[in-house]
């Protein structure tokens, strides 16, 4: 538990702090996502918060929770799965307000076990990658995106995709 509040605490303070790696004159143009996402990255469906950190690259985070899974493999016969997707994308214009999708990044997976009234974690970590459409208003509105995931895990690429609908400020 003390290594995922370690890697959750990293991965947050890398995304606030993000302004200053990319220096003085781009901070007061910066431009926030927040979105649910439906069977993306964070599972069946996650909560993401994206910021700006160019015109066209974008760093994100998000929290995705799977209460009782039911997969097959040995490794989500769980009572809870914490999926923490971590992402870079880089927008390539169609117009103002389409792009297309480009990315990648890593999913931290913490599952919490209970057998025989003993307490059990497991954390994995499975790289993506993310080609998509993003409908994404230039200043602020409704953001609305589809995306083809591949995921490795467990040595297998796992095609995935998602759909996602928020708000960018």
């Amino acid at each position: 538990m003390v290594k995922m509040k370690r890697i959750l605490i990293a991965v947050i303070s890398l995304i606030i702090f993000s302004n200053l790696i990319i220096g003085q004159e781009n901070l007061y143009n910066q431009r926030n996502n927040i979105y649910l996402e439906l069977l993306g990255r964070g599972g069946l469906f996650s909560i993401n918060y994206e910021k700006f950190i160019t015109d066209k690259s974008v760093l994100g985070i998000g929290l995705g929770y799977i209460p009782r899974s039911t997969f097959d493999d040995s490794f989500y016969k769980a009572n809870q799965l914490f999926l923490l997707p971590i992402s870079y994308n880089y927008l390539f214009d169609i117009t103002n307000t389409s792009k297309i999708d480009f990315g990648a990044g890593l999913v931290l997976k913490f599952v919490g076990q209970r057998i025989e009234g003993v307490e059990k974690e497991k954390f994995a970590i499975n790289p993506y990658g993310i080609i998509g459409y993003r409908y994404q208003p230039e200043n602020e509105g409704i953001l609305f995106r589809i995306s083809f995931i591949p995921i490795l895990d467990l040595n297998k690429l796992v095609p995935w995709i998602g759909v996602s609908i928020g708000y960018c400020f």
